[in-house]
C-alpha cells in the first residue's frame, strides 16, 4: 500500500501509459475538452436564464395587475380562469 505523495515522476508516467492503453479516457484529449468546454457554457446559459425568471415573471405580473385594474376602470368583468 502506497500513498499519492509516495509516487515518483516514473511512476505517474506508468500509471497514464497503462491508462492510455485500457482505453481509459483522460479529459486532456480534444474531444472530451471540447465536450466539457460546452458542457459548462450550457450550464452557465441556463443559470443566467433561470436567474432572471424571477424579474421576468414579476414584470408579468405587475403587467396583469394594470390590466386588471384597467378593466375594473371601465366596468368590464376581469377575466376569469
Amino acid at each position: 500500500c502506497f500513498t499519492i505523495n509516495e509516487l515518483s515522476r516514473e511512476d505517474w508516467k506508468e500509471i497514464k501509459q497503462k491508462c492510455d492503453e485500457e482505453n481509459i479516457i483522460f479529459l486532456s484529449t480534444p474531444t472530451w475538452r471540447a465536450i466539457s468546454i460546452t458542457t459548462i457554457a450550457m450550464l452557465i446559459v441556463i443559470l443566467l436564464v433561470d436567474g432572471t425568471a424571477h424579474s421576468r415573471i414579476e414584470a408579468y405580473y405587475k403587467k396583469l395587475k394594470l390590466v386588471e385594474v384597467n378593466t375594473a376602470n371601465i366596468n368590464l368583468p376581469a377575466v376569469k380562469n
